[in-house]
């Protein structure tokens, strides 16, 4: 059973689009707002190392 699971990628795909559309969001709130792209990466580059989830 834990080798089916571990082999069902079904999951990852989902995952995946998840993280396509948040960069959509992303770059389409900034096209809306004015804000030039290295801004708001920059500050969501900020706000996960605060947050300590960079793994590091």
């Amino acid at each position: 059973m834990l080798r089916k699971f571990l082999k069902d990628d079904r999951g990852a795909t989902a995952v995946e689009y998840g993280l396509i559309l948040a960069m959509i969001s992303i770059l389409g709130l900034a096209a809306l707002d004015d804000t030039p792209i290295d801004d708001i990466f920059g500050r969501l580059g900020n706000l996960i190392s605060a947050s300590g989830a960079s793994g590091q």
